[in-house]
């Protein structure tokens, strides 16, 4: 909880402490969010200065209290970013607090669009029927229903060396330079973050790189575990220009054995563009966070 000396790992969740509420209290930073339930009287005090029961978050000290301006910060950002980017955001956000000055910084971790419905989609994946889905996602951006897609370019997880993601750039740019001349829209699916920083999370691939995609689609890495991007590498380019964005998950499925059986058009190690006989089907339901492509 507080900031010290220390290896920082490649994997995100190498670098966080699962801690209890006792150890939160002792450091500190329980006091603006936490409160006491007091047994004997049954009741809630917004406080930890007193004794008799078992600490509770509630952010009662800073929501009802205001020990923090919180509500005042979150407006103001949320109007600034809205009017910047054009529709309603979902923000994640953190605060740290100075123990021995009492400073408080309120910081910004991500910002995101969230998709109007233009189009009332609804997705049961549990009536799917998997024998005709190329791809079906629990989690994804974007609504509506794009249609007429015949090509595919992805990145087989099984086949990467995810030490060598930036050789694969010059290749995938190629393939997405030759598809747009044509208009040929195109989905596009690969293991880790696409956009990260990191090659060896991801393929750290730039906007220009592969614009011509209409949908995109992460899936996980075979050897360790990324935190997916979900799209914020990308995020003013997928909500101006619609993109479908889908994050596979545990639960979710991508045909592999299909792709691999089609005749690739271009195919260099990992890297496959195929193109179809009979266009996909992509359907993108954002009340739901669901997609599914269809073949």
């Amino acid at each position: 909880m507080r900031q010290e000396d220390g290896e920082v790992h490649a994997d995100e969740e190498d670098n966080l402490l699962n801690l209890g509420l006792a150890e939160a209290e002792e450091d500190g930073c329980l006091a603006l969010v936490g409160s006491t339930y007091v047994v004997s009287d049954d009741r809630m005090v917004d406080s930890l200065a007193v004794d008799g029961g078992p600490r509770v978050v509630t952010f009662a000290p800073v929501l009802k209290h205001g020990r923090f301006p919180l509500s005042e910060i979150l407006s103001h950002v949320l109007n600034t970013c809205q009017n910047y980017i054009g529709s309603p955001v979902e923000l994640e956000f953190a605060m740290s607090i100075n123990q021995d000055s009492g400073k408080r910084r309120f910081a910004i971790l991500q910002v995101r669009p969230m998709m109007e419905e233009s189009v009332d989609i609804d997705i049961d994946l549990a009536d799917v029927d998997r024998s005709k889905a190329m791809c079906i996602c629990s989690q994804s951006l974007g609504n509506g229903v794009i249609e007429g897609i015949r090509d595919v370019v992805y990145v087989h997880p099984e086949r990467l060396d995810r030490m060598r993601t930036t050789d694969l750039i010059s290749e995938i740019a190629a393939i997405d330079a030759a598809l747009r001349a044509e208009d040929r829209p195109y989905v596009l699916i690969g293991p880790g973050r696409w956009g990260s920083s990191d090659p060896s999370l991801g393929i750290p691939a730039q906007w220009d790189h592969i614009m011509g995609s209409s949908v995109i689609v992460e899936v996980p890495m075979t050897d360790i575990h990324v935190e997916p991007s979900q799209g914020t590498h990308f995020f003013q380019n997928i909500i101006t220009f619609n993109i479908g964005y889908l994050t596979i998950g545990p639960d979710d499925f991508v045909d592999w054995g299909w792709l691999d059986s089609v005749a690739a058009s271009t195919e260099s190690g990992a890297l496959r563009h195929v193109s179809l006989d009979e266009p996909l089907k992509v359907i993108l339901d954002s009340r739901d966070s669901e997609a599914i492509i269809t073949r």
